[in-house]
């Protein structure tokens, strides 16, 4: 693929190749696709795109991780409709809404864009059996996709599933395998057949090209609010694959130039099923707000101290101002890429071992010094690093002159 660089490792950074049967990092970590930017921009235009006739999610196929020879699957997936809703609109108070409608896939629902990315996969893999454990949605969009495209599907459910979804998968001609116990018993017993039979895996947060099936959502809306972006963007989430993925097709089209912001997301869960809320709530006494240094101490101390103080009480985390300091004053990083930009930093384990970091930085360009940063902290003992980038730098007198 010209397009695709490798599999990266948002945790560790470790680079895999972009294999059609990648999963997930040695260290547990999930895998990025990373692609060649400079080269996309040479073979995508805007104009170039408004002239294709394929109305599916293939139409962004210079953004997808397949092959030039591989097929397009068979069923239509992808390009529904963006309905414009002033009446609601109204209602809530908003200048404008905007709602896509993705029950207009082939099995009713936004999987079927990550299940058409794992047929593609599978393809070039040279498999003809996909499974994946699920009670739900991505159950039933992988058991039709798969069966349209003559793979068979092997379907790992616990034995609480819903009999309707069982019956559906039945129909589509999925080997549908109930288990006793629990989703969490139900996936290993997934994973385990998985890898003795050689089945390509659809399990979500293991294969990292399901997200960036899932991403064409936001390639779509892009383009059908002709490249203006929206100031918020509000979806249904369960495990984050969905959300994640959608962040991903609007970095890429910032990347290319073809769009020019990006919009805040939302993250609606519901209340009998909320991981991600319930984590950011269960673990607020173990998460720390964490400043990547400026250049000097002096310049550090203004910037961060207060902010820092007043930050970490407003949202009620512990402030992590001195986890990182200064060995000496330094001068300023921008133009210096490919170069270790933490080697003058000292890190101090006691703020944040075993805690989740926010970890802030006053300006994201090309995202080095954070990565770079958030690996030492991972290194260092942080549970997780999560990243906080404000719009504009601090002006100070010293930098005016």
């Amino acid at each position: 693929m010209k397009n695709v660089k490798y599999g990266k490792c948002v945790r560790c950074g470790k680079t895999y190749e972009a294999r059609p049967d990648l999963t997930s990092c040695t260290c547990g970590g999930i895998l990025d696709i990373v692609y060649d930017y400079d080269y996309i921009k040479t073979v995508l235009t805007k104009e170039k795109l408004a002239r294709r006739e394929n109305r599916s999610m293939w139409r962004y196929r210079e953004l997808l991780p397949v092959e030039e020879t591989t097929p397009d699957t068979p069923l239509r997936v992808g390009w529904s409709p963006l309905y414009e809703e002033p009446n609601l609109a109204r209602l809530l108070g908003l200048r404008k809404l905007w709602i896509k409608d993705d029950g207009q896939n082939p099995t009713a629902s936004l999987k079927d864009r990550a299940s058409a990315m794992a047929v593609a996969k599978a393809y070039e893999a040279g498999a003809r059996t996909i499974a994946c454990s699920s009670t739900g949605n991505a159950a039933s969009s992988l058991a039709g996709n798969a069966a349209a495209a003559g793979f068979k599907t092997y379907i790992f459910v616990p034995e609480r599933a819903p009999k309707g979804k069982v019956a559906q998968l039945m129909i589509f001609g999925a080997n549908v395998i109930s288990v006793k116990g629990n989703y969490e018993e139900t996936f290993k017993m997934s994973a385990q057949a998985i890898e003795k039979y050689g089945w390509y895996n659809r399990n979500a947060a293991i294969n990292p090209y399901l997200s960036e099936g899932k991403k064409t959502v936001a390639l779509e809306i892009a383009e059908q609010l002709n490249w203006e972006m929206p100031d918020y963007l509000a979806i249904s989430v369960g495990d984050g694959c969905t959300i994640a993925g959608v962040w991903k097709g609007f970095k890429d089209l910032y990347a290319i130039g073809f769009i020019h912001k990006l919009p805040r997301l939302i993250s609606a869960q519901s209340y009998g099923c909320y991981p991600i809320n319930r984590a950011i709530q269960e673990n607020k006494h173990r998460a720390v707000l964490v400043p990547i240094p400026a250049s000097t101490r002096e310049k550090n101390r203004i910037r961060y101290e207060e902010f820092c103080r007043k930050l970490s009480a407003d949202i009620g985390i512990a402030d992590g101002y001195g986890a990182i300091t200064l060995a000496a004053d330094r001068p300023q990083l921008k133009g210096t890429h490919g170069q270790d930009k933490t080697a003058n930093l000292q890190f101090h384990p006691e703020y944040f071992k075993d805690k989740c970091v926010l970890l802030i930085d006053d300006l994201l360009t090309t995202g080095e010094g954070f990565i770079q940063t958030k690996r030492k902290l991972i290194e260092h003992g942080a549970k997780f690093v999560i990243g906080l980038f404000l719009a504009k730098t601090i002006a100070f007198e010293d930098e005016q002159k």
